[in-house]
C-alpha cells in the first residue's frame, strides 16, 4: 500500500464511535486526518503508520542519574533526570506519560544520588565581586542605551 505521506500504512477506523464521541474524545485525530489527507474520520477510516512523535533522552545516565562518560565511567558531579536523560527504559520516543515516569521515578533517584554526592563536600570558593561588577555594567548599559522606541510602563 502507498500511504498518504509516501509510505505503507494501515487504516484506523473510528466510525463506530460516532461524530459526538470522536469530536469530544479524539478531536486531534479527526483534525489531523482532515488537514493532512482530507478525510472526514467520522465517515471514513484514516491511514496511519508508526512514527516517533517526540524525542526524549540523549544524555546517557545510569539509574541514579549519574551521567556516563563511557560504558564503565561517570562524569564526576554531573547528573541528569527527566526527558533529557537516557536511562534506556523507554527509548527515544515519548508515548503517553513515559516522561512522567522518567521524571517521577528517576527524578527521585537522581535527587537522592545528588544529595549523597554533595553530603559533606565543601562549597567551592567563588570570587563574587567580578560577577557582581559584570552584572552592574550590563544593567547600567541597558539603562544608558538610547533608541528610537521607548516602552512606557503604566
Amino acid at each position: 500500500m502507498d500511504g498518504s505521506a509516501g509510505g505503507p500504512f494501515i487504516y484506523l477506523d473510528l466510525r463506530h464511535m460516532g461524530r459526538e464521541k470522536i469530536m469530544s474524545k479524539v478531536p486531534f485525530a479527526w483534525e489531523e486526518a482532515h488537514r493532512l489527507v482530507g478525510i472526514d474520520a467520522v465517515n471514513k477510516p484514516m491511514p496511519v503508520r508508526p512514527t516517533a512523535h517526540y524525542s526524549m533522552g540523549g544524555i546517557p545516565t545510569n539509574t541514579d542519574g549519574r551521567v556516563l562518560a563511557s560504558a564503565d565511567g561517570l562524569v564526576d558531579g554531573l547528573f541528569a533526570a527527566g526527558e533529557c536523560a537516557c536511562v534506556s527504559v523507554h527509548g527515544a520516543n515519548r508515548l503517553g506519560s513515559n516522561s512522567l515516569l522518567e521524571c517521577v521515578v528517576y527524578g527521585r533517584r537522581t535527587g537522592a544520588a545528588m544529595a549523597e554526592f554533595v553530603e559533606g563536600r565543601k562549597l567551592p570558593d567563588v570570587e563574587e565581586e567580578g560577577y557582581l561588577e559584570e552584572a552592574r555594567e550590563q544593567v547600567q548599559g541597558l539603562l544608558e542605551r538610547s533608541g528610537e522606541y521607548r516602552i512606557d510602563f503604566l
